[in-house]
């Protein structure tokens, strides 16, 4: 449902489908709080699939030995890219939730949701805490809380987030010390600009091959 113009808060009867893997309700006009109920939804609180088979979209490897086939191709904001997805698109377990009008704190319980390997909850007007059990969630490749009003640091149970290899905290109300001797030392500075003043050693962005940076 991206990319419409819905309007109203999300229902909490959403969290009635259980076997639910991707919901993508970003770019609307959606108000109101995060569901706390999210953490119902089976397929997103528990693996069922290996590890192996959680990969990648159109562009890259797939594994073919699963029986889930979907006919339409889907189009799928991943790691800070669009992604067409075919057969195989029932893998992925996927919240994206971005550039709409929500507000509240992220729901401590959405570290339930341990099958998720993508959370994006940018450009909204989320305030309060990053939720301190966030490291629960082991399965997370992509996280993306950019452009809120959080504030405060990141968790200690950040340096849990092992598989973790897309991330951004930018334009927030942030300020902590990025632990050191984790992987949250190998992401861009980029990931954590705009916030009030993160300190500690990061990565150095290698340049693109017109001699520019990254992109924000």
């Amino acid at each position: 449902l991206r990319g419409n113009k819905i309007q109203g808060s999300i229902p909490t009867s959403l969290c009635n489908l259980l076997f639910l893997h991707v919901l993508d309700l970003s770019t609307n006009n959606i108000i109101g709080e995060i569901p706390q109920c999210f953490s119902h939804i089976t397929t997103l609180s528990y693996m069922k699939f290996p590890r192996e088979s959680l990969l990648y979209g159109r562009s890259g490897y797939i594994d073919d030995s699963s029986t889930l086939y979907f006919v339409d191709v889907t189009m799928l904001a991943w790691k800070g890219q669009n992604w067409e997805y075919g057969k195989k698109f029932g893998l992925m377990k996927f919240i994206d939730l971005s550039g709409n009008h929500l507000t509240g704190e992220i729901p401590h319980s959405l570290a339930k949701l341990l099958a998720l390997v993508g959370l994006n909850l940018s450009r909204n007007n989320l305030t309060g805490l990053i939720p301190s059990n966030i490291g629960h969630m082991k399965m997370l490749e992509s996280l993306d809380l950019s452009r809120n009003y959080l504030y405060v640091g990141m968790p200690t149970s950040f340096s849990n987030l092992s598989f973790l290899s897309y991330m951004k905290l930018s334009f927030n109300n942030l300020s902590w010390e990025i632990p050191i001797r984790t992987q949250l030392q190998s992401f861009y500075a980029f990931a954590y600009v705009g916030n009030i003043g993160f300190c500690g050693p990061l990565a150095t962005p290698k340049p693109m091959p017109n001699g520019s940076g990254p992109a924000n």
